[in-house]
């Protein structure tokens, strides 16, 4: 169950915040200043349709966000990790709901005071759709298995990064969220899963690690499979 938002700002987190954030600016303009926040994991960062008063930008720790179809059942429309900004709202209010998957750190910016700040808006505008599109290609692979074996993929291409035998992948997620992201059940992710592993294209050390040992294989998966 999800808990509230816990706060907890601190002038220790400030060299962590700008050494990662620095890392990752672009000298067209200058980030706004934000406030650093710590949140456990399960705390919900906000909910859908609740009014947008803060834009977020992961440190550490990774975050998903989800909304719920009209006859409730969860979608997860994708998840943020380290240097991902998120939380863009609609009409002044949020589109999805935000819940932190593991303990992370965050830098949280009010929205009523990024008016000046194009360049940093439209960079979250365009990578929410970058991430909506990748969601897409996924969903639209043609087994079950096809498309967990992209999701996998996927995470260890992150931040343009090259997905090679021997790599280990870390999945923070659980099934169900993986489930709710490709559309499928909790039962058919653990199959594919564990499929996988049987043809030896991953191995499974740990739940929450993957060990792709021939990345080829699985981008090219057959109908069948």
């Amino acid at each position: 169950m999800a808990t509230a938002l816990q706060v907890k700002p601190s002038p220790s987190f400030h060299g962590i915040a700008m050494a990662a954030l620095s890392a990752r600016e672009t000298a067209r303009q200058p980030e706004p200043l934000g406030e650093m926040v710590a949140v456990t994991a399960g705390s919900q960062l906000y909910r859908q349709e609740d009014d947008a008063t803060f834009l977020y930008k992961v440190i550490e720790g990774t975050v998903r966000a989800f909304t719920f179809t009209t006859e409730g059942r969860r979608q997860v429309n994708g998840f943020h990790f380290s240097g991902d900004a998120f939380g863009s709202g609609q009409s002044g209010c949020y589109r999805s709901s935000a819940e932190a998957i593991t303990d992370c750190i965050l830098v949280r910016y009010r929205c009523q005071q990024l008016s000046g700040s194009a360049q940093f808006l439209l960079d979250i505008a365009l990578a929410e759709i970058s991430a909506a599109e990748e969601q897409i290609l996924l969903l639209g692979r043609t087994s079950a298995c096809a498309k967990v074996a992209a999701f996998l993929l996927h995470l260890a291409e992150r931040d343009g990064q090259e997905a090679l035998a021997g790599m280990t992948v870390s999945i923070p997620m659980t099934r169900y969220d993986i489930a709710d992201f490709l559309g499928l059940s909790a039962e058919s992710v653990s199959r594919c899963f564990t499929k996988l592993k049987q043809k030896g294209l991953i191995e499974m050390d740990a739940p929450d690690a993957v060990t792709l040992v021939d990345p080829d294989a699985l981008s090219d998966l057959p109908r069948w499979f």
